[in-house]
């Protein structure tokens, strides 16, 4: 009897999943039509709003990166994820496809400090343009061939990849934060 309790609840999880991602998708595609531009970046922990808020106001790079964002269709997800692996402090990852707008999702580690935090946005960011950028990104298979093509592999499993853009982004913004007294 819990198995069956447990599915249902993961089964209603999915579903409730599925409804949110629906509805967001219908207003980022009614928005799109009525000219509005939805809030490209959406987070839900006050701390990392904050903090985002403190490295756009310190970093040039940051606030490029959210610019040529919000002029795609695209819609970041950032949140805190607690259970990366100890060596990974940020990923980033494709999570649908839905009316012409892709929706991203930036996981961050909460073990490091604001100003590797930023860092690491930064770099998580600049995959997200990467990805917003290639239009033929519509699915995990899709998403795996093109970093195949421009990034480089950093797992057995084929499916953690890095770019030197990403890399180059990191290093940029954290010497922008440091040049701002970070």
């Amino acid at each position: 009897m819990m198995r069956l309790d447990a599915a249902r609840r993961h089964l209603l999880n999915v579903l409730i999943a599925a409804a949110a991602l629906t509805a967001s998708a219908t207003i980022a595609a009614d928005d799109r039509e009525s000219g509005h531009v939805p809030d490209t970046l959406r987070c839900h922990d006050p701390y990392l709003n904050r903090v985002i808020d403190h490295g756009l106001a310190s970093s040039a790079s940051l606030r490029e990166l959210v610019a040529h964002l919000r002029r795609e269709p695209v819609i970041i997800y950032v949140r805190f994820n607690d259970g990366m692996l100890r060596d990974t402090f940020g990923r980033t990852r494709l999570t649908a496809v839905a009316h012409g707008w892709r929706y991203i999702s930036i996981e961050l580690t909460p073990r490091l400090i604001q100003r590797d935090l930023m860092t690491m946005f930064g770099h998580e960011l600049q995959h997200a343009v990467e990805i917003a950028d290639a239009p033929e990104v519509v699915d995990v298979p899709s998403l795996v061939a093109f970093y195949r093509r421009v990034g480089q592999v950093m797992s057995s499993g084929g499916r953690t990849f890095e770019t030197n853009a990403a890399v180059a982004t990191e290093r940029r913004v954290l010497l922008e934060l440091v040049e701002n007294g970070w």
